[in-house]
Formats: C-alpha cells, structure tokens, sequence
C-alpha cells in the first residue's frame, strides 16, 4: 500500500533538515589544512605556543625562498634573477617584497624612520678626524662614481648613518655564513644557483593567497626562461603547507571514489539492492552533514585530515543500516527487527562514541575536531538508523545472500587459539628493535625531500633558524626589548668564537627607549658639532653651508621622542619586527634567535657557564618531541582509562563475568594487531597509532558483541555474521586506502586501524562464545 503518513512526515522532516543545514555549511563551512593543529598545542607552555603559533602563521610564514639553477653560466643566472625580480616586483598586489641581493628593495618607503636614524643606529664618532675622513670617503666616491646617493643623503646624512642602520638589517652573517654576491645577485657558496627571498602580502599564512602566489611565481618564470634548461625550486613554510594541502585533498577525492565503488559492490553482491544502498546513504549522509555543521560550529573551521578521516568514518556508520538490513525477517515489521538488536546496536555506538571522545583535550586541535566530528556524526546515525531507516524499508524486497563461518570449537581449542592469535603479536612487539617514536619528523606532513630542500636554501640565505631561540617575556614592549638587548650582547660572545654564525635580536630593528635615550646622550651640542665640521672641511672641496640640513638634523635628534613599536608599523619593517617581537595577552614576546651554529655540545656547554641566558633558551626541536612523549602518556592513560570503562559497561550489560571475558578477548587480540602491525611494517608507535587503538577498540566492541548475541538460533547467527563480515570487509578497506596515504597522520591511524579492526573481526568470529542468552 505504500508508504503511510508517519514515515512520508519523518522523511520530509529529515529532508528539510539536511536541506537547511547544507545551505548553511554552503555559505559557513571553511576548510583548513594547517598541519599545525596535528602538532602538539603545547598548552602548558604559552610562550612556547605563542612563538609556535606566530611561526605557523606570521609573517615568517609568508617568506618564500627561491633557487635558480640549471644554467652553467653564472652571468645568464644572475641576469634571469634580476628579470624575475622586476616581473614580480610589478605584481605588488601580491608581493611586499622580493630581494636577490643584500639590499632593502623599497628604500624609500622606509622615509619615516629616516629623522631616527641617530637614535637607532651605532654611537657615531663626531671628533674632527672622523668627521674629516668620513668627507674625503664621500668626496672619494664621488669623484670615482661609486658615490651615487639616493636623494639629499649626502647633505642629510654624510655619515650614511640610516643606510648603515638598513644594511646591519640584511647583511648576512659573519664567518662565512649566508649566500656570495656575484654579479649584484646572490648566489650560493659554490655559485651554481642564484637566490631570491619574495615576502607574500599579509599578515599571516592565508593557503589560498599563498598558492597563487605561488603559480604567480612559476608562471613569470615559465615566462622568462621559454625553452631554456633553467629550473626553479619554492621551499619554506608556505610552499610546505600549499602542498600538504594538495596531499589532503588528493587523498579524500580518492577515498571518495575508492568508497563509493566500494559500496555499490558490495550492496550489489551482498544485498543484491542497489535501493539499500540508497537507504544506507541515509544515515552516512545524516552523519557527515551534522558532524561537519557540529566541528564548524564548535571551532569555526574543519581540518582537510578530519574531513578525509570523515570519509573512512563511512565504514563505520555504515555498520547500522548494515546491521538492519542482514537481520530484517518476512515475519515481522523493519521496525521489530530493529527492536530486536537495538540493545546490542545501541551499547555498540556508545561505545564507539565513548572511543571517539577519549580524543577531546589529547593536546592536538586536530584531534579534538575529528573528536567532536566522530562521535557527533556517529551518534546522528545511530539514531537515524533507529528512528528513519525503518520507515523506508520494505521486508518482501530484501533478498540478501547470505553465506556462513562455520568454525565452530570448543572452549580448550578457543582458549589455545586465542594464545596463539595474542602471542604473534606480542613476539612482534618483544622483538622490535625500536617500540616508541621520538622524532618529531615522523609525524610532520612534510617529505624529507621537501625538509632537506627548506633546510639547504635557509642555510644559503643565512635566514634566522628556528631550532634554538631565546624567549624574552615582559608586560610591555620596553622591558621585553631590554632584556633582548642584554641577551644579544652576551650572545655576540657565541659568534665571537665561531660557535655561531650570526645573532638576531628584534631589538636591531627598534632599540629600546633606554638604548635611543643612550644614544641621544652622545649627540655633540650644536657648538661642538659646528666647530668640529669647520674644522673638518678645511682644504676639502665641500662648502661649510652644504651641510646645514644635517647640522639641524643632529640638534633634532635630541629632541626627539623614543621611536614606538608603532611607528614601525606603516614601514616594510613591520613583518620583519614581528617575526621576533608580538604579543600574547596582556603579554609581549621577543624571539631571539641564532644562526650557523657549529657545535651543539660547545653551544650546551656555554649555556651551561651562562645559567641567565639558558634560562630562555628553546630548543624548539627537543621541546616539541617532549611533548610527544608527554602526549603519548597521556594518550597511554587515556586508552586505559576508556578500557577500564568499557569493561565496567559491557559487565553491568551482561551481568556474566565470563560473557564479559569471551566479548573483550575478540577485542584486546585486536588492540594488540593495531599495535604491532606498524612495528611490523617498521615504524615505530607514535602517539597517532595509540590514538587509533581507541577506534580499535570501539569497533571490536562491535563486532564482538554481535557475535557474542546468537541466541543458538542459525538463522540469527547467519544475520550476525552477515552484517558483521561486509562491515569489518569495508571498513577495513577504508583505512587500508588510509594507510597508504602520504600523510604520516593519515597513515599512522589507517595501518592502525585498518590492522586492528581485521584482527579483531577474526578473532571475533573463531572464538565467539556459545551463549544462549543475547547481549
């Protein structure tokens, strides 16, 4: 007869929802790919977390450093960088500054620091003998036309005092370090590639802006070289973020497909219904729509690995349907069958949710979105299987193909087999050379290829290193620059001894009012500065009233206010300041950091004669897997504490001591697969696999309890066995295609998971209890 009104009124309600709450992720959703959110939060240090945050999404972040090679000829390289840097320089919508030489490109738009510049660069010698030997070098250069001076800076400035203070922001380091000049260019040590620095407008890392940047890039140079051998390589933390970006979207586009083929088969030859499979989408599409409405709602944004966990997230949720449809009987209503196993169904989802929420506050803000997305998206299709599914089933259309595991033992033979299918693993696990990873580059999403490639061209740039800095935190922007002050100073001894290549401190760009104040104090009087230039002058050939713009600029000096933080702001120097001076709260933080440090143990060993400055030091590396040790023993606990929960709720559930051993043992053999499969493979356990054996948990639950619940009826057992194998069959192929993915995160939680959840089906299904009463 049809469908009656009630499921025709559930049904209509069920599509105005998705309907208003897919017009709503239209216009609200924002997918992000920051890698960062999957790397440890390091809440307990804020310091840490603010420096690592500004790092992720300052302007550091925006800096793209580029190397030009292929071409032997060191001419044709130089003059292919000086062409790109003109083409890009036009696109100054898109780049706030491209360099290819140790030179500020846009002098001029540093004029308001200009009337500063006795304040911000080194005390200056005002004697008569150096007043007259800085006049016969400039009148020299003059003469010879090396003299060319932007503007009225020889009468403005003949010291060159601002341009010393602009060139000290550039110059590369001592001892050697940083890229050689070669036709005016920069090119590398053995001048087989030339080297450009290019600054993407903003201020923070924004992936759509940065990518275009990015073909902007590679089209101007496309250009400019036509058919030559020339080649262009892009490293830094932008072009590392638009490729993992493109990794992520690559990987969910083919698990999309792999899932939705994966589907359409084994409805056709399970069900022999591709209407189920239409009906099973129901509560898949419920499920991704809410948990993507509920992740966006609680953290304004979805990660592209938590949307691409989502897609294998098909293969649990598809349990429900599965469950329905292998169990539906000709005698009784959709309804009662689902009556039938609701207990069993619904203990199962709420333990998987159980799994998915032991992952809120693990320290990773990735994790925490796939937390909430999981068990959001789980719950919405349990209850639609529950509530809807059953409305648009029709009994005498159901013609499964049933098929049956008939291994049955006795509980010796089960016991023994059980031994044996723990045994493998834990010998595995005895046996690996290495059980716990420690190496922050497991996890980063990054190739080593890529790493090695950011890593050369930072080291030919001489561009600041991030492993080692010293944090300098203050209540306001004066105290926190005198403390970089004092730190630099004692750091200078490092490069000194060649421990080091090169110091840089924040407090270059902007000296603190103390420092400015210092300096206004050596300032010559009016009287002494004029008496000493007179007397400089004499027998040279610049007249004495040339000069009388910088005689007034050096009494002005004096009067001068301190130069603010804010006055940097409308200058190129704004990024480059905040790289090392930002705030946090009601806090403000210098980064100090170092370059070509020779020898870690002599660095160690000075920091240890110097216990103030080590007091600030970060080595960002060995922090960073602190934390991942600190996180992994917590997620340790974590697991345990979720075991030790679930134990108590299947015991209460069952009320059977020995019903409860026979459902965990399925599931404990399957934490145990999980775990050891990677070391088989040769990885080593990082805190993404154990966060994976919660999910293992959650669906051996499920499969276990199913099996656990044939109530010595074949005809139950079969429906049982039925849903359980196409569950666990695409399941496991969805974290298989997961496992194999470029992403580490990725990989790590598919060989995981799609391990487990295997071992936990056959071992389920070989040493299932046979117990009359159900579950």
């Amino acid at each position: 007869m049809g469908i009656n009104v009630r499921p025709v009124v559930r049904l209509a309600i069920w599509l105005v929802v998705m309907a208003l709450l897919s017009g709503w992720l239209f216009s609200e959703l924002r997918i992000v790919n920051n890698m960062a959110q999957f790397m440890p939060a390091a809440k307990q240090d804020l310091q840490l977390q603010a420096l690592m945050s500004e790092m992720q999404n300052g302007p550091a972040a925006t800096t793209l450093m580029l190397r030009i090679s292929g071409i032997e000829d060191v001419q044709q390289l130089a003059e292919l960088s000086v062409r790109l840097k003109q083409q890009l320089s036009s696109h100054n919508g898109t780049f706030r500054d491209v360099r290819n030489t140790a030179q500020l490109s846009d002098v001029q738009a540093m004029e308001p620091l200009f009337a500063y510049r006795y304040l911000l660069s080194d005390d200056q010698d005002w004697s008569e003998t150096s007043l007259r030997k800085m006049l016969q070098q400039r009148l020299s250069d003059l003469r010879s036309g090396a003299g060319a001076l932007p503007g009225n800076i020889l009468t403005t400035d003949p010291q060159l005092a601002f341009m010393s203070y602009l060139q000290g922001l550039v110059n590369t380091a001592a001892n050697g370090g940083g890229p050689k000049i070669e036709s005016g260019v920069w090119f590398d040590q053995k001048l087989q590639a030339a080297l450009m620095l290019v600054s993407v407008r903003g201020e923070s890392l924004d992936l759509d802006v940065m990518q275009a940047a990015i073909a902007d890039i590679r089209q101007s140079f496309s250009q400019l070289v036509g058919t030559s051998a020339a080649k262009l390589e892009i490293a830094g933390p932008g072009m590392m973020a638009v490729a993992s970006r493109a990794t992520i979207e690559q990987v969910v586009n083919q698990l999309s497909v792999f899932m939705t083929l994966l589907l359409v088969i084994v409805f056709g030859v399970a069900y022999r219904s591709l209407r189920l499979l239409i009906l099973a989408v129901i509560p898949l599409l419920s499920a991704i729509t809410v948990a993507l409405v509920f992740t966006q709602l609680i953290f304004n944004e979805v990660h592209g690995i938590v949307l691409a966990f989502g897609i294998t997230l098909l293969g649990v949720c598809l349990d429900y349907p599965l469950h329905l449809f292998s169990h539906l009987r000709a005698d009784e209503t959709p309804f009662l069958s689902l009556k039938r196993i609701w207990p069993t169904l619904f203990l199962s989802g709420f333990s998987s949710v159980l799994a998915y929420l032991a992952l809120l506050g693990s320290g990773f803000d990735g994790l925490s979105q796939l937390a909430a997305f999981a068990a959001s998206g789980l719950t919405v299709a349990l209850l639609t299987t529950r509530y809807l599914l059953p409305c648009l089933v029709s009994v005498d259309k159901i013609r499964p193909r049933f098929w049956t595991l008939g291994i049955y033992l006795s509980r010796p033979q089960k016991a023994l087999l059980a031994l044996l299918l723990s045994g493998f693993p834990l010998l595995v696990i005895i046996q690996a050379d290495k059980v716990w990873e420690t190496s922050i580059d497991a996890i980063s999403p990054v190739p080593a290829s890529d790493r090695l490639r950011d890593g050369e061209l930072r080291h030919a740039l001489n561009v600041p290193e991030v492993s080692h800095v010293f944090l300098q935190v203050a209540d306001s922007v004066e105290k926190v620059l005198q403390k970089s002050e004092n730190i630099h100073r004692q750091l200078i001894e490092l490069q000194t001894q060649g421990i080091i290549n090169s110091v840089w401190s924040p407090s270059r760009i902007l000296p603190s009012a103390q420092r400015q104040r210092l300096r206004q104090s050596t300032l010559p009087a009016d009287e002494q500065l004029l008496t000493n230039l007179e007397a400089a002058l004499k027998g040279l050939a610049f007249r004495g009233e040339a000069f009388r713009p910088w005689l007034k600029a050096v009494a002005a000096s004096r009067k001068l206010a301190p130069l603010q933080y804010r006055d940097i702001s409308s200058t190129p120097l704004a990024a480059v300041l905040r790289q090392g001076l930002f705030q946090q709260g009601k806090l403000w933080i210098s980064v100090v950091r170092i370059s070509g440090i020779s020898s870690n143990a002599e660095l160690d060993n000075w920091l240890d004669l110097h216990p103030q400055v080590k007091e600030s030091h970060v080595a960002l590396r060995q922090a960073t897997e602190q934390l991942l040790i600190d996180y992994r023993i917590s997620t340790f606990e974590r697991f345990m504490a979720v075991s030790i929960l679930l134990v108590l709720i299947i015991f209460l559930w069952s009320r059977s001591i020995s019903r409860t051993l026979w459902v965990l043992l399925p599931v404990s053999i399957g934490v145990l697969g999980g775990f050891s499969v990677p070391l088989l493979i040769g990885n080593a356990i990082n805190v993404f696999h154990l966060l994976a054996l919660l999910l293992v948990l959650g669906m051996g639950l499920d499969y276990s309890l199913f099996f656990n619940r044939a109530e010595g009826n074949a005809v139950e057992r079969r429906s049982c066995v039925h849903a359980i194998s196409i569950s666990s069959m695409t399941t496991s192929a969805a974290f298989l295609m997961l496992a194999i993915s470029p992403v580490p995160v990725m990989a790590a939680m598919g060989q995981t998971v799609a391990a487990g959840g295997f071992m936990c089906f056959i071992s389920a299904w070989i040493l299932t209890a046979s117990n009359r009463n159900s579950l």
